[in-house]
């Protein structure tokens, strides 16, 4: 068996642009849309991801900065997860049970300028938790949203960075996973 393939490791965003040459039209992801499921193709998924990335490149984010992504998981998460680490930042995943005062405290500690979000509860939350914050943070909706199509892509060299979870009263330090 030949694993020279498995040494190179791929920024995950690459991994979805190599496959569009042969998966553009086959279906990635169904999503739920009331009783029904909705498709969506490798292609769509890809548009969506530059989108995002294109979307963080306008708003001149810097290679490094940090974008956090308070939300469910959903396919919307991880366009946002890879189109912040096309466009050359690192997402701060923030988990969705989070209080406002952890999310104050993640969104601070990390410096992070925008926060995608999604979910009525966690919209809520990031209300309480920016009013506790000395620095502005700027909220991007993910549900709805219509990401710009064909965004230049970067993808060499993102990381993201997971708060620690645990019994704590605060988030532990964050750990960086290149």
């Amino acid at each position: 068996m030949d694993v020279s393939q498995l040494l190179e490791i791929k920024a995950a965003p690459r991994a979805v642009f190599e496959r569009l040459e042969t998966h553009r039209q086959r279906v990635r992801f169904q999503v739920r849309s009331g009783n029904a499921w909705v498709p969506v193709t490798w292609g769509q998924f890809a548009q969506q991801i530059r989108g995002v990335a294109r979307w963080l490149i306008e708003r001149e984010v810097d290679a490094g900065e940090r974008i956090a992504i308070y939300a469910p998981n959903s396919v919307a998460w991880a366009s946002a997860a890879l189109g912040a680490q096309t466009a050359g930042a690192v997402f701060v995943p923030i988990y969705p049970a989070s209080t406002p005062e952890q999310v104050a405290y993640i969104l601070e500690h990390a410096e992070c300028r925008f926060v995608f979000v999604a979910g009525n509860e966690q919209i809520a939350r990031l209300d309480k938790a920016r009013s506790q914050m000395s620095r502005p943070v700027e909220a991007v909706a993910l549900e709805g949203a219509s990401w710009a199509p064909d965004a230049p892509i970067g993808s060499e060299g993102s990381i993201d960075l997971r708060a620690a979870s645990g019994g704590a009263a605060r988030p532990g330090s964050p750990d960086l996973a290149i």
